[in-house]
C-alpha cells in the first residue's frame, strides 16, 4: 500500500519559505537606499555620479527579482565582439564548451573572463566597465569588479579567485557600459542597461556518483516509409535510476561503424521525474543521411563518458539498444574524453573518408599524449622522444592532409609541413653540390613535419649519401621534428631491410593504415562533392541517391571506389545531367529563386555507376599493352580479363553467370623476363575489376616462408597470407618449396600444406602466382597434381630479342632525359647482341639492361665529364658518347659465365 503524503509539512514548508523570502526582500531594500554599502562590500570605492553607476535597480528574470547596476546609455566608444569565461588560466578557445565551466570539486575556483572588443570612437574611454556575477535565484551579485580598458586594445582578460561562493549552478555576467555588437556571431542579452552573458558553472563527472542508465530507446520522428535514407534528426530517451539533480549536464555524440561522428547533442533538456525514474529526452540533429547498420552512441554526463548506447538501424523506426559501461582504458571514453576536444580531430579526422584504422590508431595513441601536456603544464619534466610515423597505403591526396594534423593532435610542436618527393631529393640541379636539397632540408627541419613520399628512390645508389643524412638527423634527439613515410607495405619492408636501424625510429604503434572507402565513405564524399558545387539535396533526392549507391555497392561495383573515381562520376556522369534537368525544372516553374537553383530533386539524378569503373579497367591495362614484348603473354592476359569483365557486367545487370574458375596462375621464364611487372599490373586490373579489394603485390620467396624451427614455417606463411588480402601474392622461385618424396624433412613442403586451402577457396581476395624456371616449375607441378589443378593460368615470359632489349634500354634513358647520338646507338645495339649471343640459363634480360645503364654507363659518363666540370653544357650533360657505352658494359659481357649456378629444386634454408 501506498503511504499518504503529510500535507501539513508542505504547508509548513510553503510558509517558511514565504517567510525567507520576505526577508531577503527587507534586506535588498536596506541595500538599495544605502548609497556606499554595495560599493564597499565588494571593495569598489568612489563610485558616484561622475562614475557613471548612480545605483540599483530592480529587474525580473524568470521569475526572480535582481538588483542590477543601473548606468547611463553607453556612450558607444566600444562594442563587444565576444566574451568567454573560462573554468581556468589554461583552458583555450578551443577547448572550451559553451557557457559550460567544469571543476574539480576540491580545488579553488578560478574564472578567466576574455573579451574581444571593436573601439568605435576616437575618444579615450571616460569610464571603466563593470563585470557584476549573479548566481540565478540570488538578487545580489556574487562579485563585482570595475576594469579599466586599454584604448588601444583588441583582447582583455582578468581572472577571479573564488572564495567558496561559486557553488554548481546557473550563473550570469553582467557588463555594464559596453555596447553590444549586433554584427557578431552571438550578440549579448540585453539586462536593463547591462550586457548579459549567462554561463552554467558544474562539477566535473569525475567527481559525481554515475547516473544508472536503466534503458534507452532510439527513433527517428516524423519518418513515414523508411528509417534510412535521409538525414534529420533521431530522437532518444534514456531512463534513469532515481531523481538527478539540476547540477547534472548530459550530451550525447553518434558513430557510425567507421567511428566517424554522424551528430552530437549538447543538450539542456528538462529532465522529467516519472515514477522511480528520471526521464532524459533529447534529439540529435544529423546533417548526414542515416544508412542501414550499427552505431554507438557515447552518453557524457558533465564531460565524463558514462555509457555506449549500440543500436542497429534498419527499415524499422525503433530499435532496442545494448547499453554497455565504459571503462577509462575503453575505446569510446578516450575518443570522447580527448580526441573530440582536439580541433583537427573534429574537424579533418572525423571527416576524411577510409579513415577507420586511423582513427583507431590515434585514439590508442592519445593517452601518451594527454600524459605529456599534464606533465608540461605542471613544470614535470619528461623524456624528449621525437615521433615518426609510417603511412601505410596507396598514395592519395589524405595523407598529407592527415600528416598535417600530427602535430597538434600529439603536440609534437611542428609548426609546418614539408611535403617532399624523394626522387628530388637524388637528382639535384646543381652539380657542384649534389646533395643541397637534402642539406636544406635536413638544416630547416626544426619544429617541421617532412612528409616523404617516393621514399623507394633513396635504395638506389645514388640515394644511399641522402639515406645516411637522414639518418644522422633521426639520431639526433635534441632537435623536435617528424618524419611522415608514405608508401606501400612492402616499400616500407624494403626501406628497413636496407636501412635496419631505421626500423626503431618508427614502432609499430606509429604505422597508420589507410584502408578502402566503405559505403558510407561512398555515399558522404558524393554529397560532399555536391555541395562542394553549392548544390543541397532535398529528402527525395536523398532517398534515391541512398538506394542507388546502395544497390550498387551491394553488386560489388563501388566497393573499391576512392576519391578519384567519385569526383570522376560527379563531373563526368552526375552533373551533365543534372544541369540539363534541373535548366528544364527551373526555367517552367514561376519560383526561380536561389533556393530553386541550387536544391536537387529525386528527378534531377540520373545515377549509373558503370561508365567509371569501366575506364578504369581500361586505363590501368594501358600499361600491360605498352610494355615492350611479351606478345604471347599480353594476348593471353587480354582474353582472360576481357572473359572477367563480361562476367562482371552479366552480374550487374542480373544475367546468369558460369564459374571462370580461380585467377590463380604460374608464370615462368628467365629472370629480368618482366614477371614482377606483369604480376603488378594485375593486381591493379583485377581491383578495378571488382576481384580483388586493394591490387598491391606481394612480393617473397623461400627465405621469408621458410623457417629453421618446426612451426616456423607455418607462422611465416599465416602472416605473409594474412598480408596477401585483397592482393596478389607473388612467389619467386616458388619451386624451391617442393620437396621431393624422398626427403620429407624439408619445410617447404609445410608452406605449400598452408597455402592449399587459400587456393581451394572460391572467392579469396587473393590471387596467387608462383614464379621461375619453366623445367623446374614442371617438375614441381608434376610432382603435385593436387596443387598444379590450381593454377589453370600458366603464362611463359620468353626472353627477350636484341631489339627489345635496346628498346627497353632506350625507354629507360629517354625517362632519365638522356640523348644517345646515332653513334652511341649503333655500338649500344652491338654490344647488346653480343651479350644475348653470350648469354647462359642467368642472362637477367631487361634488369641486366637496367644494370648496364645505372651502374656501368652512366657512372662512366660522369667520371667522363667530371674531369672537365667547369665548362658543362646542358647538352654535354644529357650526351650519352660511345666511349661511356663500351667502358660501361665492358665488365658484363662475359661476367655471367662466373656466377654461381641457380639453387636447385629443394634448396634447404
Amino acid at each position: 500500500m501506498t503511504k499518504k503524503k503529510d500535507t501539513t509539512i508542505d504547508e509548513k514548508l510553503n510558509d517558511l519559505d514565504e517567510q525567507i523570502k520576505a526577508f531577503l526582500d527587507d534586506i535588498e531594500d536596506w541595500k538599495t537606499n544605502s548609497d556606499t554599502t554595495a560599493c564597499e562590500e565588494t571593495g569598489i570605492s568612489g563610485l558616484d555620479d561622475n562614475f557613471g553607476y548612480v545605483r540599483e535597480s530592480r529587474y525580473v528574470d524568470k521569475g526572480v527579482t535582481y538588483f542590477i547596476p543601473v548606468n547611463p546609455k553607453p556612450e558607444g566608444e566600444y562594442k563587444l565582439e565576444e566574451l568567454v569565461v573560462f573554468a581556468n588560466e589554461e583552458d583555450t578557445y578551443h577547448e572550451r564548451r559553451k557557457n559550460k565551466l567544469y571543476f574539480k570539486s576540491d580545488t579553488k575556483k578560478v574564472l578567466r573572463i576574455t573579451m574581444w572588443i571593436r573601439k568605435v570612437t576616437g575618444n579615450d574611454p571616460s569610464n571603466g566597465v563593470l563585470f557584476s556575477l549573479y548566481r540565478e535565484g540570488c538578487r545580489v551579485p556574487v562579485f563585482k569588479r570595475l576594469e579599466q580598458i586599454d584604448p588601444d586594445g583588441f583582447e582583455y582578460s582578468f581572472t577571479y579567485e573564488d572564495t567558496g561562493k561559486l557553488l554548481p549552478g546557473r550563473y550570469f555576467l553582467l557588463i555594464g557600459n559596453m555596447e553590444n555588437d549586433l554584427e557578431a556571431k552571438s550578440p549579448l542579452e540585453i539586462m536593463g542597461t547591462q550586457l548579459c552573458y549567462r554561463f552554467r558553472i558544474l562539477t566535473e563527472g569525475t567527481y559525481l556518483p554515475k547516473p544508472k542508465v536503466r534503458r534507452v530507446s532510439v527513433s527517428r520522428p516524423d519518418v513515414q516509409e523508411t528509417v534510412c535514407g535521409t538525414s534529420g534528426k533521431l530522437d532518444i530517451k534514456v531512463a534513469l535510476k532515481g531523481y538527478i539533480e539540476d547540477t547534472y549536464d548530459f550530451c550525447a555524440y553518434c558513430y557510425n561503424t567507421d567511428h566517424q561522428l554522424i551528430g552530437k547533442v549538447e543538450t539542456d533538456a528538462k529532465l522529467i521525474s516519472k515514477g522511480s525514474n528520471t526521464w532524459l529526452k533529447f534529439s540529435l540533429e544529423s546533417a548526414y543521411i542515416w544508412v542501414a547498420g550499427d552505431y554507438s552512441l557515447v552518453f557524457v554526463y558533465n564531460e565524463e563518458p558514462a555509457y555506449v548506447f549500440s543500436f542497429h538501424l534498419s527499415s524499422q523506426a525503433f530499435v532496442q539498444c545494448e547499453v554497455r559501461e565504459l571503462q577509462p582504458d575503453s575505446f569510446h571514453y578516450l575518443m570522447v574524453k580527448y580526441c573530440e576536444k582536439k580541433v583537427v580531430w573534429q574537424g579533418r579526422i572525423c571527416k576524411l573518408p577510409g579513415m577507420r584504422n586511423i582513427r583507431e590508431r590515434f585514439v590508442s595513441l592519445i593517452e601518451e599524449t594527454v600524459f605529456d601536456e599534464l606533465c608540461r603544464r605542471k613544470g614535470v619534466e619528461i623524456t624528449k622522444r621525437n615521433k615518426h610515423f609510417v603511412m601505410i597505403g596507396a598514395e592519395s591526396s589524405i595523407q598529407p592532409k592527415v600528416a598535417t594534423c600530427l602535430s597538434s593532435m600529439f603536440s609534437l610542436g611542428n609548426i609546418q609541413m614539408d611535403e617532399v618527393d624523394a626522387t628530388s631529393l637524388i637528382t639535384s640541379k646543381n652539380s657542384l653540390n649534389p646533395y643541397e636539397e637534402v642539406n636544406t632540408l635536413m638544416s630547416n627541419r626544426l619544429d617541421s613535419t617532412i612528409f616523404l613520399k617516393q621514399f623507394s628512390a633513396l635504395l638506389s645508389p645514388n640515394g644511399l649519401p641522402v639515406l645516411r643524412k637522414i639518418t644522422n638527423a633521426l639520431n639526433d634527439q635534441e632537435h623536435s621534428w617528424s618524419l611522415v613515410l608514405c608508401g606501400t607495405e612492402s616499400e616500407v619492408e624494403q626501406l628497413f631491410e636496407a636501412v635496419p636501424e631505421w626500423r626503431a625510429y618508427f614502432p609499430e604503434e606509429y604505422w597508420l593504415e589507410f584502408g578502402n572507402y566503405s559505403f558510407s565513405d561512398v555515399l558522404y564524399r558524393l554529397i560532399y562533392q555536391l555541395e562542394k558545387r553549392k548544390y543541397k539535396l532535398s529528402p527525395d533526392a536523398e532517398l534515391r541517391l541512398y538506394h542507388a549507391t546502395k544497390q550498387s555497392w551491394d553488386n560489388g561495383k563501388l566497393m573499391h571506389w576512392g576519391e578519384k573515381e567519385i569526383i570522376d562520376f560527379v563531373e563526368s556522369t552526375l552533373l551533365p545531367v543534372v544541369r540539363k534537368r534541373m535548366m528544364k525544372r527551373v526555367l517552367k516553374s514561376a519560383s526561380q529563386d536561389i533556393q530553386a537553383l541550387q536544391t536537387l530533386y529525386a528527378d534531377d539524378l540520373e545515377l549509373s555507376f558503370d561508365g567509371s569503373r569501366m575506364n578504369s579497367f581500361e586505363e590501368n591495362m594501358k600499361p600491360l599493352l605498352a610494355m615492350v614484348g611479351l606478345k604471347e603473354v599480353k594476348e593471353r592476359l587480354t582474353e582472360h580479363f576481357n572473359l572477367s569483365c563480361l562476367q562482371k557486367m552479366r552480374q550487374q545487370v542480373g544475367l546468369p553467370v558460369g564459374d571462370i574458375g580461380p585467377y590463380h596462375m604460374i608464370f615462368t621464364g628467365n629472370p629480368g623476363t618482366g614477371k614482377t611487372t606483369v604480376a603488378k599490373l594485375i593486381g591493379k586490373i583485377y581491383h578495378s575489376l571488382g576481384i580483388l579489394s586493394k591490387g598491391d603485390v606481394v612480393v617473397t620467396d623461400r627465405s621469408h616462408i621458410v623457417g629453421q624451427y618446426l612451426g616456423d614455417t607455418e607462422k611465416n606463411m599465416l602472416d605473409i597470407l594474412e598480408k596477401s588480402r585483397g592482393n596478389v601474392l607473388f612467389i619467386d622461385e616458388a619451386y624451391t618449396l617442393y620437396c621431393r618424396k624422398d626427403d620429407r624433412s624439408d619445410y617447404g613442403l609445410r608452406a605449400i600444406e598452408v597455402l592449399l586451402p587459400v587456393l581451394a577457396q572460391k572467392n579469396p581476395d587473393m590471387l596467387v602466382i608462383m614464379a621461375g624456371y619453366e623445367k623446374e616449375m614442371e617438375l614441381m607441378m608434376s610432382g603435385n597434381q593436387g596443387l598444379a589443378g590450381r593454377f589453370p593460368h600458366k603464362l611463359h615470359f620468353s626472353d627477350y630479342t636484341v631489339d627489345e632489349l635496346f628498346q627497353i634500354g632506350q625507354n629507360l634513358l629517354d625517362k632519365g632525359e638522356y640523348w644517345l647520338p646515332e653513334a652511341t646507338e649503333d655500338i649500344f645495339r652491338r654490344l647488346i647482341a653480343e651479350a644475348v649471343a653470350n648469354k647462359n640459363a642467368l642472362f637477367s634480360n631487361a634488369r641486366w639492361v637496367e644494370q648496364v645503364i645505372t651502374t656501368g654507363i652512366l657512372p662512366a659518363m660522369a667520371k667522363r665529364l667530371m674531369r672537365n666540370c667547369d665548362t658543362l653544357s646542358k647538352e654535354m650533360l644529357r650526351t650519352i658518347e660511345p666511349s661511356d657505352v663500351e667502358e660501361g658494359m665492358f665488365r658484363f659481357i662475359n661476367v655471367l659465365a662466373d656466377k654461381p649456378q641457380r639453387n636447385p629444386i629443394g634448396f634447404r634454408a
